[in-house]
C-alpha cells in the first residue's frame, strides 16, 4: 500500500530472543520492583518467573548443552519453557487454579535455595501493577504458545480450547512466525477474547523515529499506515450519525467554498460517497517509486496546502464508475471531519472512537507541512489495532455500548468495486474497507481487512467471530501482500468448531 514514508529496506531478522539495538519508541522506565525482580532472575539463573496474568509460574532453566551458558538471553525469552523441570510432561501455559499455584509455589520454595526465595517475593508485588510497562511486558511474555497478556486494557483472554482452536495448530504458527521475516506482531482474538499474541524483533521505519531495530512488544506503538483510511470510514460513520455531515451523497466542493476558483470541471460532480470507495475520478497516480515526480502522493506532505493540491487536479473519468487508489481524496475526508467537528482529526478521533474502545496510547502523524496524514499516518498497539476489527466484527458495538452505526459498518463492507491494480486485482474494495477470501479446508473463508504499507492488517473473518491482527516491516518488500495472507490461512485451518 502507498505510504508517506518508504524508504529502501536493508531487512535484517532475529526471533524474540535477540536484543534491540537502541530504546524503541514509547518505552517505559522500569518500575523498581520491576527491576529488582529483573535483576534477582539474572542473578538466579535456574529460576524463571512468567506472569501471564495473574498467575506466577517457577520454571528451572533447562540443562545447558555442551559449550552453552545456561543463562536465558535475557529477560522473559527462556526458549521453551514447557520442556524444563516438572512442566516437561504437562500441556504448554496450562491454566491453573489460585490454590494450585499456591501449592506448586510452597512445594518449590521447599526445595530451593533462598535465592528462589528472594525471586519470588520480589514478583508478588508485581503481580498488583494494572498497566505494565515496557520492561514488564517483556518479562511476561510467553516464549512458547502466544499466550496473550493481562494488561488491563479491556482485552479479556481464553485457552485455544475454549475458544475452539486446535491448540498444537495454533501454537504451530509461534514456530513458523519466528521464521518469518520481519514479522513484528501478531495478535488473535475469538468470541470478543484475545487467544494468541507474539512479538518478535525486527527491522522497521516507524514515522517520526529512527530507521533501525527493535524489540517488539504489547505496549509498543506501531505504524498503522494505510489502516489509517479505515478509521477514517468509521470516522465518517460517527460524523454523519452525529449529523455533523449530511449523508455520502453529499458533494464535497461545499466543504472547501475557498477552492472554488481552484477546482476545475467536474469537481461539482464528487460526493463524499465516491472518496470513500475510490472512485472520485481524480486523476491521481501514486502506484510508483516514492522519488518518482509523477507519484502524487508526495505532493500531499510537500506542498505548503495539500488541499488546493487535490483540487487543482482535473477529474478525468465520471466519479463513482472507476476505481483508482487515491490518498488526496482521504485528507479531503479528514479535512472535512476536522471542520465539521470543530477538532483536529486525531482529537476528533480521540473522542468519538478511541476513548469509548480504551486506547489511550495513539500517535495521528503530520506530513513536514504540519497537516495531518489522514490516509497514512496512525500509529496503534496491536492490542488497540484488534479492538477496531473487533468493533466492525460487533457491527459497532464495544462492550455493550454502541461506538458506530451498524447500518454504516454494514454498508461499508459492502463490495462496491475490483480492486485493479493491486494485489493482483483479487480484492473488492468497500469504503476504505478491503474484501477477499481465503480457501480453508475446501471451503471459501470470506474476510474484511483494513490494510496498510508493509504488511500491517486487520482482518476481520465474520462466520469464524475471528479477528487478527498483523504489524511487519515489509515497506518494499513483494511478499508484504501475501506473507499476512498466508499467516491468516494458518490461523483459520486451525479453528475446529
Amino acid at each position: 500500500m502507498p505510504s508517506s514514508k518508504a524508504n529502501p529496506l536493508t531487512a535484517s531478522r532475529a526471533c524474540n530472543r535477540s536484543g534491540a539495538t537502541g530504546p524503541p519508541p514509547n518505552s517505559a522506565i522500569t518500575p523498581p520492583d520491576a527491576h529488582e525482580a529483573q535483576i534477582a532472575t539474572r542473578a538466579c539463573p535456574d529460576v524463571r518467573g512468567l506472569l501471564p496474568g495473574n498467575q506466577v509460574l517457577f520454571l528451572p532453566a533447562r540443562r545447558p548443552q555442551a559449550g552453552l551458558s545456561p543463562e536465558p538471553d535475557r529477560v522473559g525469552a527462556l526458549p521453551h519453557a514447557c520442556d524444563a523441570g516438572f512442566f516437561a510432561e504437562r500441556p504448554c501455559r496450562r491454566k491453573l487454579s489460585a490454590r494450585k499455584v499456591l501449592s506448586l509455589i510452597g512445594k518449590w520454595f521447599m526445595n530451593r535455595t533462598a535465592c528462589t526465595l528472594a525471586v519470588g517475593l520480589l514478583v508478588i508485588p508485581i503481580l498488583g501493577v494494572a498497566a505494565l510497562t515496557t520492561p514488564e511486558a517483556k518479562a511476561q511474555m510467553s516464549p512458547s504458545c502466544g499466550v496473550p497478556l493481562a494488561l488491563d486494557d479491556g482485552w479479556p483472554i481464553d485457552t485455544p480450547e475454549a475458544l475452539g482452536f486446535d491448540r498444537s495448530r495454533l501454537c504451530g504458527l509461534a514456530d513458523r512466525l519466528r521464521e518469518a521475516d520481519d514479522v513484528h506482531s501478531v495478535v488473535v482474538a475469538r468470541h470478543g477474547r484475545l487467544v494468541f499474541e507474539r512479538y518478535f524483533a525486527g527491522y522497521d521505519e516507524p514515522w517520526g523515529y529512527d530507521d533501525k531495530r527493535y524489540e517488539f512488544d504489547a505496549t509498543m506503538k506501531h505504524d498503522m499506515r494505510s489502516v489509517s483510511k479505515s478509521i477514517v470510514s468509521l470516522l465518517t460513520g460517527i460524523a454523519i450519525d452525529r449529523r455533523l455531515i449530511d449523508g455520502v451523497d453529499a458533494p464535497a466542493l461545499p466543504f472547501f467554498p475557498e477552492m472554488a476558483s481552484t477546482a476545475g470541471e467536474g469537481w461539482a460532480g464528487v460526493r463524499l460517497g465516491d472518496l470513500l470507495t475510490m472512485s472520485s475520478g481524480i486523476s491521481w497516480d501514486e502506484n510508483r517509486a516514492w522519488t518518482d515526480p509523477k507519484n502524487d502522493e508526495p505532493y500531499l506532505g510537500s506542498e505548503a496546502d495539500p488541499i488546493r493540491y487535490v483540487f487543482s487536479k482535473p477529474i478525468v473519468t465520471t466519479p463513482g464508475t472507476r476505481w483508482n487508489y487515491n490518498g488526496g481524496g482521504v485528507d479531503l475526508l479528514g479535512t472535512i471531519l476536522a471542520r465539521q467537528s470543530g477538532q483536529s482529526l486525531d482529537a476528533f478521533a480521540r473522542d468519538a472512537l478511541f476513548a469509548p474502545l480504551g486506547i489511550t496510547d495513539f500517535e495521528w502523524q503530520t506530513y513536514r507541512n504540519g497537516k495531518v496524514s489522514a490516509a497514512a499516518g496512525l500509529r496503534l498497539r496491536p492490542r488497540d489495532a484488534t479492538k477496531i476489527g473487533q468493533l466492525v466484527l460487533n457491527k459497532g458495538v464495544w462492550q455493550g455500548a454502541s461506538i458506530v452505526p451498524a447500518d454504516w459498518i454494514e454498508q461499508s463492507v459492502v463490495p462496491r468495486f475490483q480492486a485493479l491494480g493491486y494485489f493482483g486485482g483479487l480484492f473488492f474494495y468497500g469504503r476504505f474497507w478491503w474484501l477477499g477470501r481465503t480457501l480453508s479446508g475446501g471451503q471459501e473463508v470470506p474476510w474484511i481487512s483494513a490494510m496498510g504499507l508493509g504488511g500491517q492488517r486487520i482482518f476481520i473473518v465474520p462466520t469464524l467471530d475471528l479477528v487478527v491482527t498483523s504489524t511487519s516491516g515489509l515497506y518494499t518488500d513483494p511478499r508484504q501482500g501475501t506473507a499476512a495472507l498466508d499467516m491468516l490461512g494458518v490461523i483459520i485451518a486451525a479453528v475446529r468448531e
